[in-house]
């Protein structure tokens, strides 16, 4: 036999005529202590208590209790409990269909660190001097950044930490070739590929290969002068002393 859920009871106060109702159907009440909000929450049957605790994550309800009671805390803090805030942010977390209760955790602190951004958009919006202008706009920077780590985080989580990419359209040119899949290359294939690309920068296939010629032998023959002729008058002319 089952363990019964165990809850604190319906409190007698001025919420216990005016149970809030979920988008899912369930009732609870809640108590304002000081600075501390209680719920109670009314589930009826084993399958309604089993749906409301699978849109947290969790079908422990030590767990699942607890994680809406932070939550309820959250809110901003009046002389009464924030039942629509409340409300709201168990839409945030059920909004998310956590599988675990990692998941129940992050949405839970999304949706607190929205509505703490909500409220410092606010404080700015009706900002009356430049100091309190200059401190709600470094808050909401500082919510706006963790809202959106606490974003990828849980898309991480979600998805395993794997990055995929999908190809929509791919164009091929006539001639062209094309794999689809994972490529593994080793260092030294890849250096073989270079070589051959030099090799095919040197050569043109389209044509025959040039035949090379040697080059002839140079041998040094030494430059031979006539001498000269002296008596044929075409040399130096002959002085005649007699």
């Amino acid at each position: 036999m089952e363990k019964p859920i165990e809850q604190d009871p319906v409190p007698s106060t001025l919420n216990d005529n005016r149970p809030c109702t979920t988008s899912q159907g369930v009732s609870f009440w809640s108590v304002k202590r000081q600075n501390r909000t209680d719920l109670t929450f009314q589930l009826s049957g084993e399958e309604e208590t089993s749906r409301f605790f699978e849109a947290f994550g969790s079908q422990d309800p030590d767990f699942v209790f607890e994680l809406l009671r932070q939550v309820a805390n959250t809110t901003s803090n009046s002389r009464f409990s924030d039942e629509e805030g409340i409300k709201f942010m168990m839409s945030v977390i059920s909004g998310l269909k956590p599988r675990d209760q990692t998941e129940a955790m992050i949405g839970a602190q999304m949706a607190a660190v929205h509505s703490a951004m909500m409220t410092a958009a606010n404080r700015l919006a009706h900002a009356e001097t430049l100091a309190e202008m200059d401190s709600a706009e470094r808050a909401v920077n500082k919510l706006g950044r963790t809202f959106a780590a606490l974003v990828d985080t849980f898309k991480r989580y979600r998805n395993g930490d794997e990055q995929k990419v999908m190809v929509q359209h791919m164009s091929i040119a006539e001639g062209g070739q094309a794999i689809v899949g994972n490529l593994t290359r080793s260092a030294r294939k890849s250096k073989q590929q270079k070589a051959a690309k030099r090799m095919a920068a040197l050569t043109d296939r389209r044509q025959p290969t040039a035949e090379i010629i040697q080059e002839p032998t140079r041998v040094k023959v030494p430059l031979r002068r006539p001498a000269p002729d002296y008596g044929s008058g075409n040399g130096r002319r002959s002085l005649n002393r007699g």
